[in-house]
């Protein structure tokens, strides 16, 4: 859903907006959920022109019909499978990255997950030359001089031009990633050509409050953007994540060590496809542990890696 600003309604100012943000309304969903007399004693707005308001973001945003069988149609006509590069891991996903999917990558820290996204753009963008990728940087860790070397086997003229199909931008926080998001969705409803959005890494934002209702609603607010963004534009999100070990209580029993997905039960339920990377030396082995799709037979590949990233 939209994030509250003064483009949205007429009496939607700076001040109203920046009033209704300090009580966590933070989006057009969260304003028509939200009790009217807080609003009323939050922004100043009469009962009136909350329910004026509420009318005309119903008739705006709401969810509308669409004919099931064209809804089928337009999805077989633009549904696709793009490669990876990685000959090992696109036959273990049956030929590649479908359109319309949330992939997340996770691992334990220094597994290979953000070397693997730099591996997949440069792959992609080699490959895809009409569309851009557009990688969201919470680390802080990006490096154009070390994307450059992995792109230095190619010509001159190949590597700019891989280069410039890739946008970089740097989120510091929860709401700077929501902002992108939001001005991501608005360059691809005007026309922007994006194949790949991928987001390294989600839980240095979800961590930064241990407020539980506050991170889950980050969530929330980042999901049906992706959701809308995939299935809608048939776009690929690549989302990486940690694996953290909780101990079950016996301290001296390494193998009482149980596994478990950062960001909380919510999250856990969100990716169509989850890929866990486990990395030893130079190799590293890639599982799938989970698939909307139906489960391969050989759920796992190998995969070497060196200065140019993941080689199949």
């Amino acid at each position: 859903m939209d994030l509250l600003a003064e483009n949205v309604h007429l009496l939607f100012s700076s001040t109203v907006v920046n009033s209704l943000n300090k009580k966590q309304i933070m989006t057009i969903l969260d304003f028509l959920n939200c009790n009217t007399k807080l609003i009323e004693n939050t922004c100043n707005l009469t009962f009136r022109d909350i329910l004026d308001i509420r009318k005309e973001l119903l008739k705006k945003y709401a969810a509308r019909p669409e004919n099931a069988f064209s809804s089928y149609q337009y999805i077989l006509s633009h549904c696709a499978i793009i490669q990876t590069g990685i000959i090992n891991l696109d036959q273990l996903l049956e030929g590649g990255l479908f359109t319309g999917n949330i992939y997340e990558i996770c691992g334990l820290p220094s597994s290979g997950k953000s070397l693997f996204c730099l591996t997949l753009m440069k792959n992609l963008a080699s490959s895809i030359r009409d569309g851009n990728i557009h990688y969201f940087d919470t680390k802080h860790d990006f490096q154009a001089v070390k994307f450059k070397q992995m792109l230095k086997h190619l010509d001159k003229e190949v590597m700019v031009e891989v280069m410039n199909h890739i946008f970089v931008k740097r989120s510091k926080t929860k709401e700077e990633l929501l902002k992108h998001l939001t001005e991501l969705k608005k360059e691809v409803e005007n026309g922007s050509n994006i194949k790949i959005i991928v987001i390294d890494s989600l839980p240095p934002l979800y961590f930064q409050s241990f407020d539980h209702t506050e991170s889950n609603s980050f969530l929330n607010h980042m999901v049906n953007i992706l959701r809308y963004l995939t299935v809608k534009f048939n776009i690929i999100a690549i989302v990486t994540n940690l694996v953290t070990l909780w101990n079950e209580g016996d301290f001296k029993n390494i193998n009482s060590m149980k596994e478990r997905i950062a960001c909380g039960s919510y999250w856990y339920n969100i990716p169509n496809v989850r890929l866990k990377f486990n990395k030893e030396d130079n190799k590293c082995k890639i599982t799938i542990t989970k698939s909307r799709r139906i489960m391969p037979e050989v759920d796992n590949c190998l995969v070497e890696i060196n200065h140019l990233g993941f080689i199949g």
